[in-house]
């Protein structure tokens, strides 16, 4: 079903919201679904749905989605979704001034008001305040928006916070890392997160946990940001969560993060950026984990900076072949038509300009053949399975490489645990003692 409604070019319904990467309170309902009613089949059909989409580095569930699970669960007559929309959103529309007033200081902010985040922001009051089964995110993949507490009134900033391990993680995806929220009972400081300069670029990031720092970058193709690490079979920020200090980043004109359009050297532009986010860190040497676009972005580091990078791990890496390319031309005009919506400074012709010398090249796009065969980092490769990330290319890069590994089969729900562990080992056998 995906696929032909792909083909034909139209959006998966109960996918990709208009406003938001990551829809969090449709995330939470999912998750609170799944505790409530783990073995029911419609979770599993969604979670078969959100591993396809997850796979294809396509957008995130939205409330639709989470809202059409619960009134079918539910054995709801038809129309009960359509009602607890309008319901939802003629709350929203009533609390809409009282969170301008707020803003605006026309009168005292109660405890569960609005505030506003460092950005000038209206933000909504976290109904409930929520963490991630596997340790705090820092407030940005549970989908908080930044710097606003429950009074509404923006706090200092942490560089890092320390990783509790939760109780039993949700799995939303079947075979995938566990992304279901639960509420959070004790009091905890919402985080302001920081931003770096990086010429005229402003970039985006978190930081969490304490150890040798890891660099990750998320998969979401030119969407790639912090969220999206949720819909990665392994993800790092929870699957080794307490082991490193973790760094994340929305890429340049993804998420939070934007800046110039650099078409003389896209790839060269965004390593620019990751490496501008590890010196402002003062860190020098790093390991470094990427998934989907990571792959592309890791190698670029390599060819500018290999001394800083002790180690790499390259999940189902994007890459183009004669049959693929198509697919990578509506990805870049899907983004340039986003991008238009929020840059009124950017025309039509300088996005396509950029978009279509990133990804002109073949293999592994950002960088030759003969730059990965002269590689000493040691790279892990795990291959993808897909039309977006061709198995081909993941074993040509881990072939290529004078110290790349390949594992593989790893993603089926059969052969992921071991291979989250695999990947947990490589790392902690490359992590400077």
């Amino acid at each position: 079903m995906i696929g032909d409604r792909l083909r034909r070019g139209e959006r998966i319904p109960g996918f990709g919201h208009t406003v938001y990467q990551v829809d969090r309170l449709g995330n939470y309902l999912l998750g609170r679904l799944w505790e409530i009613r783990s073995e029911h089949r419609l979770l599993a059909i969604a979670g078969e749905m959100l591993a396809v989409m997850g796979r294809r580095c396509l957008p995130a569930p939205d409330t639709d989605l989470a809202v059409a699970v619960l009134t079918r669960m539910a054995g709801m007559i038809d129309g009960a979704a359509e009602a607890i929309f309008v319901t939802a959103r003629t709350a929203g529309w009533l609390a809409t001034p009282s969170r301008i007033m707020t803003a605006i200081g026309c009168c005292e902010p109660e405890p569960s008001t609005s505030g506003i985040n460092p950005n000038g922001q209206l933000v909504p009051a976290p109904v409930p305040r929520l963490r991630h089964a596997h340790g705090d995110l820092g407030g940005v993949a549970s989908g908080h928006s930044p710097g606003a507490t429950t009074a509404g009134q923006p706090r200092a900033v942490p560089h890092s916070s320390s990783v509790r391990p939760g109780t039993t993680p949700i799995p939303v995806v079947t075979g995938g890392p566990a992304i279901g929220w639960f509420p959070e009972s004790e009091s905890r400081e919402e985080t302001r997160v920081p931003y770096v300069e990086a010429g005229e670029a402003k970039i985006w990031y978190i930081v969490q946990g304490t150890g040798f720092p890891m660099l990750t970058l998320a998969p979401g193709g030119m969407r790639s940001s912090v969220p999206l690490w949720e819909m990665a079979a392994i993800n790092p920020l929870a699957a080794y969560a307490g082991q490193y200090q973790m760094i994340a980043m929305d890429q340049r004109n993804a998420g939070q993060s934007a800046g110039p359009l650099e078409t003389g050297d896209p790839w060269g532009a965004y390593a620019a950026d990751q490496l501008a986010v590890m010196d402002h860190l003062g860190i020098d040497r790093f390991l470094v984990f990427g998934c989907c676009i990571g792959g592309p972005f890791i190698l670029k580091l390599l060819a500018l900076a290999p001394e800083r990078v002790v180690a790499a791990v390259l999940e189902q890496p994007v890459g183009i072949i004669d049959s693929n390319r198509e697919l990578f031309d509506n990805l870049w005009k899907q983004w340039r038509e986003q991008l238009m919506g929020k840059r009124d400074d950017l025309s039509s012709e300088e996005i396509e300009a950029f978009a279509t010398t990133m990804w002109a090249p073949d293999f592994a796009v950002s960088v030759t053949r003969d730059q990965v065969r002269s590689f000493r980092t040691p790279i892990l490769v795990l291959p993808g399975v897909d039309e977006y990330h061709p198995a081909e290319t993941g074993r040509e890069i881990a072939a290529l490489a004078p110290a790349g590994e390949l594992l593989e089969p790893w993603k089926d729900p059969e052969h992921l645990p071991a291979a989250t562990e695999a990947v947990g080992r490589f790392l902690q056998d490359h992590t400077p003692r």
